[in-house]
């Protein structure tokens, strides 16, 4: 008895994991599915970097004597280059962050939980999947542009007010904006790259 016991489990844990392993399988591929950013996150992402890059235009204007027409041109063209650069940055590190929860997440609903649920099984099992992702990617879009606009705000303020401090104004805008944006862009990219040697490792 003892031994049929022992075999009843042994026999369960294999068919257990192997459905819980194609629940992962499920939800990972549908990630794949949506790693690029959509028309509506680029907009969203796009129009928060414009602010963003758009605050140092009010300090160099009120701090620095800037006049906002003779330099409008300036403001301009480095306002876009960098908001674009930025914009990157938003989504590298959503997709990062998206990517880690979508992995930790990935066990929180499976087909044997909902069949417990009444109703079209396979029907609730998707639209919980997809309210799962859904609800991941709005958080990590959240973090991605608090976190990204915090350390662009501490770049700029070191690099405006002490690295370049010496040089004129005009020059001191376009490094320190620019630099903190590409600075942004970089430790975001790493963040990815990161992930991606650690996944090729294995």
């Amino acid at each position: 008895a003892l031994k049929n016991v022992t075999k009843q489990k042994e026999a369960n844990p294999p068919s257990l994991k192997m459905a819980d392993i194609q629940d992962e399988l499920d939800i990972l591929e549908n990630f794949k599915e949506n790693d690029k950013a959509s028309a509506d996150q680029k907009i969203w992402y796009f129009f928060n970097a414009v602010i963003l890059v758009s605050i140092p235009i009010y300090l160099y204007h009120s701090i620095f004597g800037m006049d906002l027409e003779q330099f409008s041109i300036l403001f301009g063209i480095v306002t876009f280059f960098s908001a674009l650069i930025v914009t990157f940055s938003y989504h590298n590190t959503t997709f990062w962050l998206k990517k880690f929860l979508t992995k930790d997440r990935s066990n929180l609903i499976t087909k044997r939980a909902v069949k417990l649920l009444e109703g079209d099984k396979e029907k609730l099992y998707e639209e919980k999947r997809e309210n799962q992702l859904s609800n991941t990617v709005s958080e990590s879009m959240a973090f991605s542009i608090l976190y990204n606009n915090l350390f662009f705000l501490t770049s700029f303020i070191v690099m405006a007010f002490w690295i370049f401090n010496s040089l004129p104004s005009t020059f001191n805008y376009i490094l320190s904006v620019s630099l903190s944006a590409s600075l942004l862009s970089y430790a975001s990219a790493e963040l990815v790259n990161k992930k991606r040697k650690k996944k090729s490792k294995k």
